[in-house]
């Protein structure tokens, strides 16, 4: 039982973190009037450079803040916890 919330966690957790990572993009790109291609990197400087200007723009950043970052940090957690 254990495995399957935890599978459908993990399964919930990434699909928020793609839905949220592809809007960031789409409002950066709309705001800046640049193609989307200008920003698709592939490294943590969309995560950590990218995500916090996008979500310092919505209302209640603070709350937006604490919904993308704490997962981050579960995830990270989890990994160093598995010892991988």
């Amino acid at each position: 039982m254990d495995s399957c919330i935890l599978s459908f966690l993990n399964i919930g957790l990434a699909f928020f973190f793609t839905v949220n990572y592809f809007c960031a993009y789409g409002i950066v790109s709309h705001t800046y009037r640049l193609p989307l291609s200008c920003f698709l990197v592939k490294d943590l400087e969309a995560l950590f450079g990218l995500m916090p200007e996008v979500l310092l723009r919505l209302p209640v950043p603070e709350i937006w803040i604490l919904l993308f970052f704490v997962p981050v940090c579960i995830v990270c957690f989890l990994q160093t916890e598995k010892g991988e």
